[in-house]
C-alpha cells in the first residue's frame, strides 16, 4: 500500500501489519503508527525521542478491538526483549476503554521489569476511564512500595476526566490505599520519597487527584468524611 511505501522509504524499520493499522519499528521499539483505510492513510503519528503523549484512539467495532487484543495476547507471550515488551504496553496505550481490563491483567507479571512495567502502567494512564482509575489504585500496594508509587504518579492523569459517578468510588478507594502505605511503609523510606513538590507520593498523589490543599493523608481521611466537602469537590469537576 501506498502509506506502508511512504513509511518505508522514511524509516529503516519494521512493519507490522494488524487490521486497519500500521505500527513502524525500528530494532523492536515502535517508532510510529498508521491509521489507514485501503490505500489512504487516516492518522499517522510519529513518535518524538522521549517519553510519547499518546492519547485514546477514537471509538471502534468491539469485536474489531477484541481482535486487535487477541493479537497483542499472542505476542506478549512471546519471548522478547523488555524494550520490546515495553513498546507494545506503549502502542496499547491507544485503544479504547475495552483495553484497561486487558492491561490490567498483565500488570502483575510486567512488575519483573521496572521498564516494562512503566509502560503498563502509563497505557493504562493514557486509555483512562474507571476501570483503569481502579486497576492503577489496587497497585498501591505496601509490599511493592516502587510499583505503589510508579502506580500512584499515574492515577491523577487518569482522573483528570473521570466521570464524577466513578470518581465517588475511585477517591475513597485511592485515600485508603494511602492510608494502608503510610501505615505499613516506614515513613523514613516515604521521606525518601518527597520531590520539589516537598511532599512523598502517597500525599502528593492525592493532592494531585483531588486538587486539595491538603499535606496529610489522615488529613483526607478527614475531608472526605465531610459530605459537604464531597459535595463541593464533585460541583467542582463538572
Amino acid at each position: 500500500a501506498s502509506v506502508k511505501r511512504l513509511l518505508e522509504s522514511v524509516f529503516a524499520a519494521e512493519h507490522d501489519a494488524s487490521e486497519s493499522t500500521i505500527v513502524v519499528r525500528r530494532n523492536g521499539d515502535a517508532m510510529g503508527r498508521a491509521v489507514v483505510k485501503g490505500d489512504d492513510a487516516i492518522r499517522v503519528t510519529i513518535f518524538a525521542d522521549g517519553p510519547v503523549d499518546m492519547r485514546p484512539a477514537p471509538e471502534v467495532n468491539p469485536q474489531k478491538v477484541a481482535r486487535i487484543l487477541k493479537g497483542y495476547d499472542a505476542r506478549l507471550k512471546q519471548s522478547m526483549t523488555p524494550a520490546r515488551r515495553s513498546g507494545l504496553f506503549r502502542e496499547l496505550g491507544y485503544l479504547p476503554a475495552a483495553a484497561a481490563e486487558f492491561v490490567a491483567r498483565h500488570l502483575e507479571e510486567s512488575r519483573k521489569n521496572s521498564l516494562v512495567y512503566e509502560s503498563a502502567v502509563g497505557a493504562l494512564a493514557h486509555i483512562g476511564g474507571e476501570k483503569a482509575v481502579m486497576a492503577l489504585i489496587g497497585e498501591i500496594d505496601p509490599a511493592a512500595p516502587d510499583c505503589a508509587r510508579v502506580a500512584s504518579e499515574a492515577i491523577p492523569a487518569c482522573m483528570q476526566n473521570l466521570p464524577n459517578a466513578a470518581a465517588e468510588k475511585a477517591v475513597p478507594a485511592l485515600i485508603n490505599a494511602m492510608v494502608q502505605i503510610t501505615a505499613k511503609i516506614p515513613a523514613e523510606e516515604l521521606q525518601k520519597t518527597i520531590d520539589l513538590t516537598g511532599f512523598p507520593f502517597p500525599v502528593r498523589a492525592l493532592r494531585l487527584a483531588t486538587r486539595m490543599d491538603i499535606s496529610k493523608v489522615a488529613d483526607f481521611v478527614d475531608w472526605w468524611k465531610v459530605a459537604l466537602n464531597r459535595e463541593k469537590f464533585f460541583e467542582r469537576r463538572k
